[in-house]
């Protein structure tokens, strides 16, 4: 048998996802102990053969549903596997597995907790300041179509001239600059390093859609860009307010007032200490959940 864990990420042809990018970000550091596969390009067969070659295989795409419409998760594999997953959709496994520290918290139908929050590394320099304000947005209405609204809204009360970067894989983006004629140019890319190495500030709302761990966010912090959240009460804490609590950060577009998050400790914590125990643990983790209030506590213990 393997002495590697097989991730089975997700990544088709319209967007890269954060289940297929965070699994790839932790094999570049720990090569030795993982291996990550795309669950978009295999077929059903490939499952047997998969586990015999694997310490254990682990599903991050958490919208479980594509796995099953390619019969990739086998009941037989049931107690076995581990499989992230949305807590509005818990499957019948024994190792449901969250990415995010609130979810955790108050969902106690997950049993095992492995973020995966290693710095991102860019191909491109990230971190640079320039003199033109370019916004950064992800664009998803699909999944978040409250989010779109509130950005069109954001888009519409702008004051001076902007460029826009808009992250996502539709054939047919939003055409946001017709909403507004200070948006002087608008680029569409798929490709986070190119989005995240030309913006300025990134965009990101407050959804009514719960969401354990926004990958895109945390790469907005680790390349130290200008956050701007546009805001909703919810009566729910997720991801979002995890990192949120973490950082500096606007509630609209300031040009007055920098922030430096280079200091944040999502860049700082001591991965190597957890990975260290979850390698070790056959990628089980887990914790009282009365123990740490907030996700900066949980970090700090690294």
């Amino acid at each position: 048998m393997y002495d590697k864990y097989t991730i089975i990420g997700w990544n088709d042809y319209l967007s890269k996802r954060g289940a297929y990018s965070e699994a790839y970000n932790l094999q570049s550091k720990y090569s030795s102990y993982i291996n990550v596969l795309d669950g978009y390009k295999l077929i059903s067969n490939d499952i047997d053969k998969i586990h015999d070659n694997s310490k254990r295989v682990i599903y991050t795409y958490q919208d479980t549903t594509n796995y099953r419409k390619k019969n990739l998760i086998h009941v037989k594999y049931y107690n076995e596997d581990i499989v992230y997953c949305r807590y509005e959709i818990l499957p019948g496994v024994k190792y449901k597995t969250t990415n995010g520290f609130s979810s955790y918290k108050s969902n106690s139908s997950f049993v095992n907790y492995v973020p995966m929050l290693l710095p991102t590394e860019f191909k491109y320099n990230t971190n640079v300041i320039t003199d033109k304000i370019v916004l950064g947005y992800y664009y998803r209405p699909v999944y978040r179509y409250d989010d779109f609204i509130m950005f069109c809204n954001f888009v519409k009360e702008l004051n001076i001239d902007v460029e826009l970067y808009v992250m996502g894989g539709y054939s047919s983006p939003y055409p946001f600059d017709k909403l507004n004629s200070h948006i002087k140019n608008i680029i569409y890319t798929k490709d986070n390093n190119i989005f995240f190495s030309n913006i300025t500030h990134y965009v990101y709302s407050e959804s009514e859609v719960h969401d354990p761990y926004p990958t895109t966010l945390q790469e907005a912090v680790n390349t130290n860009k200008q956050i701007i959240f546009l805001e909703k009460n919810r009566n729910f804490k997720d991801g979002i307010s995890d990192i949120k609590e973490l950082i500096k950060y606007h509630t609209y577009l300031d040009t007055e007032i920098y922030h430096d998050n280079s200091d944040c400790i999502l860049n700082k914590w001591n991965y190597n200490n957890f990975y260290s125990i979850v390698f070790d643990n056959n990628f089980i983790y887990n914790f009282d959940r009365d123990k740490y209030k907030y996700f900066d506590d949980w970090l700090s213990q690294w």
